[in-house]
């Protein structure tokens, strides 16, 4: 039987697929594909607002964008991604009292958006603004290695989230887009089994984040990319621990600050 996490990508795929096969009603269509890599911050802290752990070092990335002119005013892309990475894991372990861990992570996940922005001014103005609105859907597993007599384990995350925010288009080849995006839908599953316990089901609380890019046309199928990107994730309800069925305690998730910072290059066909 297909895992949630199969479930998502094929939901994502078929969402692409439909939008593609829109093509013929539309003005004008840009496919690209795109790669490059971005430094990964992720950060979690107690309650107190003190760090208990950081994971940072380079992801590596590649995708696919299909940008549709549904009408003078209108623009559609729909974007997808797979990411990857093995980055520094420095944090503490469980124990009472806690004890200095360093290990590494390893990452792979999917990431897809549907993207809308309406535009104030005409089509021909030399400087376009508009208002964005996108849904997405990131999808992750964190694999934490074990290291000697400590034993690691893995989290998978299912994230649902909007964006809104302004867009700038220029006739001398950038476009600029940022604002601010929200994590509406959040589900981790964390891999206890390995360490004696039962699996369990967790739901970070949502917080707001920001977000920031921009592109520039190098020629006609070229372009560069940078840009920021973040989740925020305040502490999770606290739910029980169990070993077997039986209660052995309780368990949480701490909260959560990620940072991206990436780079990279897109060719359209």
């Amino acid at each position: 039987m297909m895992n949630r996490f199969g479930r998502t990508v094929l939901a994502l795929g078929l969402v692409g697929a439909a939008l593609a096969g829109c093509g013929a009603a539309t003005a004008a269509e840009r496919t690209a594909f795109y790669a490059g890599s971005e430094y990964y911050s992720w950060r979690e802290y107690d309650a107190a607002g003190a760090r208990i752990l950081e994971e940072s070092g380079p992801r590596y990335f590649m995708g696919i964008s299909d940008t549709k002119e549904m009408a003078p005013q209108w623009e559609m892309a729909f974007d997808m991604r797979v990411y990857g990475a093995h980055v520094n894991y420095d944090g503490q372990t469980n124990s009472i009292p806690p004890q200095p861990l360093t290990t590494y992570t390893d990452y792979h996940g999917l990431n897809a958006e549907l993207k809308v922005i309406g535009f104030l001014n005409g089509e021909f103005a030399p400087h376009r603004w508009g208002i964005l609105g996108a849904l997405g859907v990131d999808a992750w597993q964190r694999d934490i290695n074990s290291k000697l007599t400590v034993a690691g384990y893995t989290e998978t995350y299912h994230i649902g989230y909007g964006r809104l925010g302004l867009a700038y288009v220029s006739d001398n080849s950038w476009r600029l887009e940022g604002g601010i995006k929200y994590p509406f839908s959040t589900d981790e599953s964390v891999g206890l089994s390995v360490v004696g316990y039962d699996n369990a089901q967790l739901a970070p609380t949502p917080a707001a984040s920001t977000f920031i890019s921009a592109q520039f046309q190098l020629d006609w199928r070229w372009r560069i990319i940078g840009y920021y990107d973040s989740f925020r994730f305040d502490k999770s309800p606290v739910k029980t621990l169990t070993s077997g069925g039986i209660p052995a305690g309780t368990v949480w998730q701490p909260k959560i600050e990620q940072d991206r910072y990436g780079l990279g290059f897109s060719y359209r066909f």
